[in-house]
Parts: C-alpha cells; structure tokens; sequence
C-alpha cells in the first residue's frame, strides 16, 4: 500500500525534473509517466550513443537518468561510468531483471536506486518518486529563504547560513564539470557569476565575512563580462585557470561552513584578488604567468 499511496504524489514533483530513459527496449510505464515531467527523452544505447551521452545531459539539462540494464549488463555499466564520471549529481535509476541482477553486482551497489523487471505503473512510480523525493530534500533545504539581516555572532551566522552556502558549493562543484570537460557557454558563465553573486550576499551579512563579499562581487563581474565570441582560441586556457578558481572557491567555503574552521580571511582575501588580477591579465594581456596563481590552503 505505501508505493501506491506515495506514487500519486509523482506528478507534484516530476515537473521540476528532466528524464532520460537509456533503453533499446519500450516500457510502457515510462510512457504513461513522461509526461508529468518537465522534459522526458529516450535514447538507445547503441555505441555512438555512448560518446554522446554527456552532451544529450548537457544540452537536455537531465538530472534523472532510467538506466536499462536487463539484457546487456556489461554495456549498461559502461554507461554508468561515463555518465558519473561527467555528472555525479546525475541519479542513476538501473532496471534489472532477476537474471540479471547477478551479474550487476557493481551497479546495484552503486545506482542510486534499482528496479526489477517486469514492474507494474504504480510501483513505478513509487520508485521515481522516491528518487525525486532526493532533490525535493536537499532543494528544500539549501534554498530555505533566510531573513537578511546582519549577524555578527560568528558561530549563529555559519550555522543559519551553512545550508544555503553548501548547497551552492554543490551547484558550483556541477558547473565546474562543464568548465573542466570543454563546455563553454554564455549560460555556464552567467550561472557561475550569479552563484558567487549569491555568496557575496550572503558574505555581507557578517563583518568578518564582508570583506571578502567585494572580491566575490569582482570575480561575479568578470566571469559574467565575459564575451566568448570575442576570445582568441589561444586564450582558451584561461578558462582552466577560472575552473581551479572555482575548486578553491568550493575548497574554502566548504572549509568555513562546513568544518567551521576560520582564524583570518586576510590572507585569503588578499590571494583571491591577486588571482582575480592574474586572470584578468591572462584573459587580454600576453605576458603574465599562470603559474602565480595562489590557492586556498586548508
């Protein structure tokens, strides 16, 4: 009774979800379900499928994945594994038949959720709202709308903000994925400066954080500014040196909201602004050095 009870409550959280069946077969569970989403696509698993999995995710924006792994177990595996090695926020549902589940130990311990074949609608659906029921938590949790005043008890301000400022590190941490694999787009650059954007907000919020929300402010602007029609292709790499930003970036915040760990931002206010000015210099001048690039050192 509690898969049926909670199956109807698919369609309120479906359409804030892109899904993606990998199948060579049809299921008609997924036929009737599809349309409650936002976007539903299948693809085959064919090999050409396989080199062109991350930019069907990409360019779909999935985040749920329907992986078939009923007949052809060893190649479903090496879909998983391509698959999280681009986009590890990307949940993994694996259908499986008894007869194949034996074979797939290595996917039943790692998919975020299994299914067995042959399903019936509603226990399907069950399975997919438990797996959407993730980005509910966690969405609920890392956007809790917070009152925006100013709290200088230092230990108060990490906790009430911890949530909020972890949940964008994860979005951060995603984004960087698309930086550090080639994938250059006007979009990824608005997303990374309105993220930090978001983070010198909240920065703002404590005087011993506010220093540094100017410098965050700085970085937003200049990602943002960007104009990619107007890059020289050998300027390109300037963009690997703004994905190690955005690591240490995630490495520090992580480190302050996180371990609740922090003696001084001086220093790291002064490093990330000289490294702001080296980008700066590597992206329209020919003669500074990478390699003076500092980073956090937690």
């Amino acid at each position: 009774m509690i898969t049926v009870q909670r199956s109807h409550y698919l369609s309120t959280l479906a359409p804030n979800s892109n899904i993606l069946l990998l199948s060579n077969n049809t299921f008609p569970a997924f036929d009737f379900v599809k349309e409650d989403f936002n976007f539903a696509i299948q693809h085959n698993m064919h090999q050409a499928e396989f080199y062109n999995i991350h930019a069907v995710i990409f360019k779909n924006n999935i985040n749920v994945i329907l992986l078939d792994a009923v007949e052809t177990v060893e190649n479903a595996k090496k879909f998983y594994d391509v698959i999280k090695k681009y986009n590890p926020r990307v949940l993994i549902i694996s259908i499986f038949s008894e007869k194949s589940a034996p074979h797939a130990v290595y996917m039943t311990k790692n998919s975020d959720m299994a299914i067995f074949v042959p399903f019936t609608y509603e226990e399907f659906k069950g399975k997919l709202f438990d797996a959407l029921s993730v980005f509910y938590t966690i969405e609920s949790i890392g956007t809790k709308l917070i009152e925006a005043e100013n709290i200088d008890d230092f230990d108060v301000f990490l906790n009430l903000h911890a949530a909020n400022v972890l949940y964008i590190v994860d979005e951060l941490i995603e984004i960087n994925i698309f930086l550090r694999n080639g994938v250059l787009s006007h979009e990824i650059l608005k997303d990374i400066s309105e993220r930090l954007a978001k983070i010198a907000a909240i920065f703002n919020l404590n005087s011993k954080f506010s220093k540094l929300a100017p410098v965050y402010i700085k970085l937003a602007n200049f990602i943002g500014d960007i104009a990619l029609s107007k890059i020289k292709p050998s300027k390109l790499k300037v963009f690997d040196y703004i994905a190690d930003i955005i690591d240490d970036i995630n490495t520090s915040l992580m480190f302050f909201f996180d371990k609740k760990m922090i003696s001084e931002t001086s220093m790291y206010q002064y490093s990330f602004e000289k490294n702001i000015d080296l980008l700066f210099s590597l992206l329209y001048d020919e003669e500074e050095n990478s390699s003076d690039l500092e980073f956090f050192d937690d």
